[in-house]
């Protein structure tokens, strides 16, 4: 299991089965938890194509993919687009 600064959640130890008459092998796998910070809109960081956070101040019954505004106080998932902030 993780705790909230993104350490391992789940390690699988390498495994073999049987798959319609074939050996499959696979090995370990690792899965991650990510944390992400919340900003009001106007205090969004710089953005880099691909980055995550929360915005706090959105308007409610924002669409999911639209562009976030800091005109409410709803919070919403947020992702750069490599232009603008985007609702989801």
């Amino acid at each position: 299991m993780a705790d909230s600064a993104g350490t391992s959640l789940l390690t699988l130890t390498a495994a073999s089965a049987t798959f319609n008459g074939a050996s499959v092998s696979m090995g370990a796998l690792t899965a991650t938890t990510e944390t992400l910070s919340t900003y009001a809109f106007t205090s969004l960081p710089a953005g880099v194509l691909g980055m995550k956070a929360f915005v706090n101040n959105n308007s409610s019954g924002a669409a999911w993919g639209s562009t976030a505004n800091g005109s409410g106080s709803t919070t919403y998932p947020v992702w750069y687009n490599g232009s603008a902030w985007i609702i989801g």
